[in-house]
């Protein structure tokens, strides 16, 4: 069933018949295929013989949003406002609080439909719009395989013991789902944007009060190079994955994690083309997409200091803390961190590829993360530094995946090592180890070459 247990939330309010339209605040499914909100929004459109209008609201107080961030996220809305029009749906954008528009628009609407939201900011949001909305607000899970809570009831202590819990659910949420044919249209709706909206110019740039000091990047954005880049990785480079995701030269990157950041295209609409290959790293690549991924979703859910050292494990804050004083040969304040200006080339030609086309190589970004900490006396601003570079710079960035990721590199989702100087027993990395396995002058080439 497509609905089963996707809903996170629905209210019995009574439905507002007078409506003009059925509304859809978008927000983490950036998509038309496998967005199981936009097909419930469709079924109720044509349940009560409304038309659909699509909000999207840009938070321009967003701590992390700049102009990388708006640049690509509005490349991708300028092609899925076209492909929305094209069968009916109108999307309008505003720029403000979601909160505020969601209400206001809502006064018009039948009932409001929304996607569910992981982190903070996104939950308090919507446990504010569940007290004042006057009409239906149901919210829909679409960016995970397994809905969260479904998954599991509490925080899991590292990937193995997710996985048992989702060996057998899996499976039941890989179901394939089409858009259906909306039998009404929405053309005649008065709420129209009058602006093209990308690239952002004029008032419209103004308003997202936008931070320029991060220029934006060439990587493409949208549901139809988000398919396209899963068709060729597929293809082209899923036969060596097992062998060389982590390599460092470029080539062995599946390149998803911005679409998937975005919500131009479904982890389940990967899972599902990946499984019709051959190939036998399949199921290493499903691995990181489902478990790995799965795993970065309960830890934001249920951990409510995801973003701050406190979400690490009372034994790796007790030993980082307890090794704070340990001599460092290395120390490097926030700017040298920022501006690549460290003594190790293997560290610096990752924060440039960040600074650059604001994605890392996953395993340089370990090293990076690792190396942060250790050249940062205090492990909390370590930790803070770690978290703000790359919500910054990263266009797959402030998400769970990177929420995680950063706590990764300070303990979390691991196990205790030997103690040693400066991380205690917190894993260990350096630049010998990646010598030993990759071609790391490969690696200085290619950032050089960015």
């Amino acid at each position: 069933m497509i609905y089963q247990n996707r809903i996170k939330y629905a209210d019995n309010k009574p439905v507002n018949l007078a409506g003009e339209y059925v509304l859809y605040w978008m927000e983490h499914s950036q998509r038309i295929k496998e967005n199981t909100s936009l097909l419930y929004a469709i079924d109720s459109a044509n349940k009560y013989n409304k038309p659909i209008l699509v909000l999207f609201v840009l938070n321009p107080y967003s701590p992390y949003h700049n102009n990388r961030h708006f640049q690509y996220m509005l490349q991708g809305l300028s092609l899925l406002r076209k492909n929305l029009f094209a069968g009916g749906i109108q999307l309008h954008l505003d720029v403000g609080l979601p909160v505020d528009y969601v209400l206001e628009h809502s006064l018009k609407a039948v009932e409001v439909v929304g996607d569910v939201g992981y982190l903070r900011e996104e939950r308090r949001t919507r446990e504010t719009l569940k007290t004042k909305l006057k009409v239906p607000f149901t919210l829909i899970e679409s960016d995970v395989i397994v809905p969260v809570e479904f998954a599991s009831d509490k925080e899991e202590y590292n990937a193995r013991t997710i996985r048992s819990k989702l060996q057998d659910k899996v499976p039941l949420f890989l179901d394939k789902i089409e858009i259906p044919e909306v039998k009404v249209h929405s053309l005649d709706l008065e709420i129209k944007n009058s602006f093209s909206f990308y690239p952002p110019t004029g008032e419209f740039s103004k308003k997202l009060m936008i931070n320029h000091n991060v220029k934006s990047v060439s990587y493409p954005s949208g549901e139809k190079w988000a398919y396209n880049t899963t068709k060729v990785f597929l293809t082209n480079g899923l036969s060596s994955y097992k062998m060389g995701k982590n390599l460092v030269a470029d080539g062995y990157q599946s390149g998803l994690s911005p679409f998937l950041h975005y919500g131009q295209i479904s982890p389940k609409r990967i899972a599902n083309l990946a499984k019709e290959e051959s190939s036998e790293n399949v199921e290493v690549f499903l691995e990181q997409l489902i478990v790995r991924r799965e795993l970065a979703y309960n830890f934001v859910w249920y951990n409510q200091n995801y973003d701050s050292f406190e979400s690490l494990p009372d034994w790796a804050k007790k030993t980082l803390l307890e090794h704070s004083r340990d001599d460092r040969p290395y120390l490097y304040t926030h700017d040298q961190l920022e501006s690549a200006e460290t003594h190790d080339k293997y560290w610096n030609a990752a924060m440039k590829e960040l600074l650059i086309t604001g994605m890392m190589n996953g395993y340089m970004r370990m090293y990076w993360g690792k190396k942060i900490l250790e050249w940062v006396p205090d492990p909390v601003e370590a930790y803070s530094i770690a978290l703000h570079l790359n919500n910054i710079y990263g266009i797959d960035g402030f998400n769970p995946n990177s929420y995680a990721g950063i706590a990764w590199c300070f303990g979390m989702h691991d196990r205790p090592w030997k103690t040693r100087d400066v991380f205690g027993s917190v894993r260990y990395m350096n630049a010998r180890g990646l010598e030993r396995k990759y071609d790391m002058e490969a690696y200085l080439e290619y950032v050089d070459k960015l």
